[in-house]
């Protein structure tokens, strides 16, 4: 199941997590969060992006990446902001 967990700390900052995407849909699904904020008023300025591994998106979605020959890809994967009025 795909899920998009949002933490918004002191000073604005916020932080994503995009849990259950396989492919690059969290990319789009982060620029339509960040579009759906911007519509009611915050924005989010984009200070960080990294991709988790093929093999810890596999294990999110609970697929053994050895079944299906994936090679692990380097980094992790945050989306960092800041919401502003």
């Amino acid at each position: 199941m795909r899920e998009v967990r949002v933490r918004i700390g002191k000073g604005g900052r916020v932080e994503t997590d995009f849990h259950g995407f396989l492919d690059d849909d969290c990319l789009e699904e982060a620029d339509r969060l960040a579009a759906l904020l911007s519509g009611l008023g915050l924005e989010m300025n984009l200070r960080e992006r990294a991709m988790k591994t093929m093999a810890a998106r596999l294990g999110e979605a609970g697929v053994d990446a050895g079944e299906v020959g994936a090679k692990p890809q380097e980094g992790t994967r945050a989306r960092e902001g800041r919401v502003g009025g």
